[in-house]
């Protein structure tokens, strides 16, 4: 989970739980801590269903790669909230509202109208397709200060 696409989501400047690191000489350093979560880890997504089409199977530019592929970090990184809807379905090719990396960018699961997600403090919790975007997006960032609901 890198957090919402308006704002930068990798590197220091991003808002999710899980961003790229720093790459010192041989070894990399965080840019989180569990004290940066301040909107509280049971209210936080770690990580999530990784949305890929049905016909997309084998394809990282269109959503189907592992972040050490060496394909683009959009291909594999996931961002939720308004811009980013969770897919409707395991056929949904809908592209996201902003970017370039369309429906790659989306979670998504092929449980029907849903979506689990890994919470931070290491619980789960089944996120409805139908989620209002605008408390979709609260979970998605670790300190906005915003009240997160399930509706």
């Amino acid at each position: 989970m890198t957090g919402v696409f308006g704002v930068q989501w990798s590197g220091i400047g991003a808002c999710g739980a899980l961003i790229q690191g720093n790459l010192v000489g041989t070894q990399w350093s965080s840019n989180t801590a569990l004290r940066m979560i301040t909107d509280g880890t049971s209210n936080t997504f770690l990580a999530g269903e990784k949305h890929v089409p049905m016909t997309m199977f084998g394809r990282a530019k269109v959503g189907d790669g592992s972040i050490y592929n060496g394909v683009w970090t959009t291909y594999s990184g996931r961002v939720a909230g308004l811009d980013d809807p969770p897919a409707k379905g395991p056929k949904d090719v809908t592209a996201s509202t902003n970017g370039d990396a369309f429906f790659a960018r989306k979670f998504g699961s092929y449980h029907p109208g849903v979506t689990q997600f890994v919470m931070c403090d290491g619980s789960i919790k089944t996120v409805r397709v139908s989620i209002n975007l605008q408390m979709y997006e609260r979970f998605a960032l670790i300190a906005d200060g915003q009240v997160v609901s399930d509706e």
